[in-house]
């Protein structure tokens, strides 16, 4: 576990998000793979091995609104069923009120 502590030096309050990287891409991939299975027609065979899609580590809090001259702590939190070094991918994306997209942090 490890706290991350975040600062809105600014004058209009930020919307913060915590983005799993190597989890959506792995949603992503398997939902190619169902799609491709679907468009050749076969039933997809069992594997042995499926990619898991929980993450191994989880912010707390995942979204939140950052008031102006504040700042908030977050909680990085990982849990693994397997031993070993595991990596996971966590993007920061903050929105300016006014903004239309969101940066990366």
């Amino acid at each position: 576990q490890k706290y991350i502590t975040i600062e809105n030096k600014g004058r209009r309050p930020q919307s913060l998000k915590w983005i799993n990287q190597t989890i959506k891409d792995r949603m992503l991939s398997q939902a190619a793979k169902n799609r491709k299975v679907n468009e050749d027609g076969k039933p997809a065979k069992k594997k042995k091995k499926t990619e898991s899609l929980d993450p191994v580590f989880v912010v707390n809090p995942s979204e939140i609104e950052l008031p102006p001259r504040t700042h908030i702590r977050f909680h990085l939190i990982g849990l693994s069923k397997h031993k070993g070094p595991i990596s996971e991918r966590l993007l920061l994306e903050t929105k300016v009120l006014k903004d239309k997209q969101a940066r990366i942090v």
